[in-house]
């Protein structure tokens, strides 16, 4: 497609299952708006057991979208799994069961005060990662660019980010990557539970974000929020994370 491959708005009841998706592209460039499923307006979606390597977001999830499902996909190249940039409205969300080989975003929520609104109740687990830029970007700051920027742009509006009750349960990315945990002011605090998520070979520098409340456990995780002002609530004595296996998880596209 020289666009988006599926687009859905407008539904009640969606589900693309054992979906292959190929934007043939020079692998160093970008093939821009090639998204794979973007589904918008709509409620009880499910995309399982799908193959999705494009240009732009693997999935990505418009304004005003409840109760979807995202389950044993397989990404490649791309821009991950993501929400936005038009995110509002956006509730009961899980992803589960997600490899993402190179994309350039592994869990992301993009918009800015131009496009936002309040998104809550979303749950990722089960998500195996490699050679991703950017495994966590939970972003109010986006800028139409292919990753997130780790500081407010300064846009004036009055559609304001503001993203709750964000789970993060057995997260594994195999390679280092930035993570960016955002809230756009102190009225709208991004608030999420990471519970098992482990980036290896992270340091505290690739660690950015302002004004989010994060939770840690019972599991423990491996990133470090010392750099930043986030302010982090975690059990005395956390679980040790040991980091599941992700072997046999990277294949070839199908």
């Amino acid at each position: 497609s020289p666009n988006f491959h599926v687009s859905v708005n407008q539904t009640n009841g969606f589900t693309a299952w054992g979906m292959h998706l190929v934007t043939p592209v020079d692998k160093k460039l970008d093939a821009r708006n090639t998204d794979g499923i973007d589904p918008g307006t709509s409620t009880n979606i499910t995309i399982a057991h799908s193959w999705i390597d494009n240009g732009d977001d693997n999935v990505a999830i418009k304004a005003n979208v409840q109760h979807m499902s995202v389950l044993d996909n397989h990404f490649y190249t791309g821009h991950g799994m993501s929400i936005g940039s038009e995110a509002t409205g956006v509730a009961f969300l899980l992803v589960d069961g997600l490899t993402e080989d190179h994309t350039s975003s592994g869990i992301r929520i993009k918009s800015n005060v131009t496009r936002g609104g309040y998104d809550h109740d979303l749950t990722y687990r089960n998500i195996c990662m490699r050679n991703v830029q950017n495994p966590i970007a939970i972003s109010p700051y986006y800028t139409n660019q292919s990753t997130e920027g780790f500081v407010d742009p300064g846009y004036k509006g009055t559609k304001i980010p503001d993203y709750k009750k964000i789970v993060l349960e057995n997260v594994v990315s195999e390679t280092s990557g930035d993570v960016l945990i955002a809230g756009i002011d102190d009225a709208h605090r991004t608030e999420i539970t990471l519970n098992g998520v482990y980036i290896n070979g992270l340091k505290p520098a690739q660690v950015h974000g302002h004004f989010s409340d994060v939770t840690i456990g019972p599991v423990a995780t491996n990133i470090d929020f010392s750099s930043t002002d986030l302010k982090v609530t975690q059990p005395t004595s956390p679980a040790k994370y040991l980091p599941s296996s992700c072997a046999g998880k990277f294949v070839p596209m199908q």
